[in-house]
């Protein structure tokens, strides 16, 4: 949990950090409060991160107590930033695709 905490800590967020400190955030935002993981996503620098963080709201259970409505936001959120690369760009519009269709398979 220490590692989550200071993967809060805005400093932290900039740099790619480790896939298991990325799961560890994702971990303690399920356990305390689902904003953390979105703020994360919202204000991290890093495209690495952005993309994993983006995968995330993917991955979640559509049966989960995360609504699809809810992750749309975020994503929409997030889509907003006007730093963001085109690879960025590019993943959460294809995010959004997958979370809308009909097949979505969790």
């Amino acid at each position: 949990m220490r590692a989550a905490t200071s993967t809060l800590r805005p400093n932290n967020l900039d740099k790619d950090l480790s896939d298991y400190k990325l799961n560890c955030l994702w971990a303690h935002a399920r356990i305390t409060n689902i904003e953390d993981l979105a703020n994360a996503l919202i204000t991290t620098k890093s495209v690495h991160n952005q993309t994993w963080l983006l995968f995330v709201y993917e991955q979640m259970p559509l049966d989960s107590d995360v609504s699809l409505d809810y992750r749309l936001e975020v994503i929409n959120r997030f889509l907003n930033r006007d730093d963001l690369t085109d690879k960025a760009v590019s993943i959460a519009n294809k995010m959004i695709s997958r979370l809308n269709s009909p097949n979505k398979a969790n």
